[in-house]
C-alpha cells in the first residue's frame, strides 16, 4: 500500500509529503529490508545505491525530473537481453533442481530404512570446553552436598546440645559436621 503511493513520486514531491506518511515509508521499507526471508545480493545493493546518488543529484537539477521514467526502458531491455543469452542456462538449472527435487523421495525412503533398520549410528561427543564445564559443575554439586550434610549434622548437634542432656552427643555431632565440611571441601579440590 505505502509502496504503490510513493512509487513514481519524484523526488521534488517528496518534499511536499507528510513528514508522518514518510516515517511510515521508512519503517515499512526497512521491514521488508531487515526481516524479508531472503537476502539481496550486495551487487545489487550497490547499484541500488548509485541509482538512488543519481536521482538525488538530477533531482537536485531538476525537481521535476523523474529517474524512473528514464530506467525502466533500459533495465527491461537489459533484462530481455539477459534471458535471451542465458536461457539454456536457466533450463539446466531447472532440470537439476527437477531432478533433484524427483529423487528426494527415494533418498528419504531410503534414510527412514536405515533407521528402522538399525543402520544409522549417531555419535556424540563433548567439546572439551563443555567437557571442563560439566566438571566444574559436578565438583560444585558435590561441594555443595558436603556443605548442605555439615550444616545438617552442625544442627544436629546443635538440637541436641541444647536439649539439655551433657553435651557430649551433641559436641561430638558438631565436630563430625566440622571434619566432613572439611574433608568434604579438602576431597573436591
Amino acid at each position: 500500500d505505502v509502496f504503490q503511493r510513493t512509487w513514481g513520486v519524484k523526488m521534488g514531491q517528496v518534499r511536499d509529503m507528510a513528514a508522518t506518511e514518510m516515517n511510515y515509508f521508512v519503517r515499512e521499507y526497512r521491514d521488508l529490508i531487515y526481516e524479508a526471508p531472503f537476502q539481496f545480493p550486495v551487487d545489487l545493493l550497490f547499484s541500488l545505491r548509485a541509482i538512488g546518488i543519481l536521482s538525488g543529484m538530477a533531482t537536485n537539477l531538476d525537481p521535476n525530473f523523474d529517474p524512473w521514467a528514464e530506467i525502466m526502458p533500459f533495465a527491461q531491455r537489459m533484462a530481455q537481453d539477459e534471458l535471451q543469452k542465458n536461457w539454456q542456462g536457466w533450463l539446466r538449472e531447472a532440470v537439476v533442481l527437477a531432478q533433484t527435487f524427483l529423487k528426494l523421495p527415494t533418498q528419504i525412503d531410503r534414510i527412514l530404512t536405515d533407521f528402522e533398520r538399525g543402520n544409522v549410528i549417531v555419535q556424540t561427543a563433548l567439546a572439551p570446553s563443555a567437557r571442563k564445564s560439566i566438571e566444574r559443575l559436578e565438583k560444585s554439586v558435590n561441594r555443595l552436598s558436603w556443605v548442605v550434610l555439615a550444616v545438617g549434622l552442625l544442627v544436629a548437634g546443635t538440637t541436641v546440645n541444647t536439649g539439655g542432656d551433657d553435651g557430649s552427643l551433641g559436641g561430638w555431632l558438631m565436630g563430625l559436621s566440622v571434619v566432613v565440611l572439611v574433608w568434604g571441601l579438602l576431597k573436591e579440590w
